[in-house]
């Protein structure tokens, strides 16, 4: 099955954090095999390349650090990462940490966005804040 991310006919390039978690692994293959370009925000490369399917440029981050992308122009963002909501109980600690988790990365995306000159024409973010 091929899909063009939101209905573009067009191969997009796409900044992906988030993207070997539950949902972000599934979707990022999905994307890699449309064609479209991904950029992925990870902790580890090594890791990410163990897991990823297809050709696949990487970004490696960590909390604290400043978020450097590229100078290519992005055409969309999808921000799926953050601590995993089912591997833990949801202590009140676990809460903080869950929001802190998507808090940081979404805060650090948003700066180097406004660090570049880049305006993505697609944003989009998975939070699941009701539960929090």
């Amino acid at each position: 099955m091929k899909i063009n991310f939101l209905l573009w006919s067009s191969v997009i390039r796409i900044l992906v954090s988030g993207g070997t978690g539950f949902v972000g692994l599934p979707l990022l293959q999905k994307l890699i095999e449309s064609g479209h370009e991904i950029i992925l925000i990870t902790r580890s490369v090594e890791s990410a390349r163990a897991k990823i399917k297809g050709s696949c440029r990487f970004i490696e981050w960590e909390v604290g650090r400043t978020l450097q992308l590229t100078s290519e122009p992005i055409d969309g963002v999808i921000n799926l990462a953050g601590a995993g909501v089912a591997d833990k109980p949801w202590t009140a600690k676990r809460k903080k940490e869950i929001l802190n988790s998507r808090l940081d990365i979404s805060n650090e995306i948003i700066s180097a966005l406004n660090r570049s000159d880049q305006k993505p024409a697609i944003c989009y973010k998975c939070i699941g804040h009701r539960y929090l």
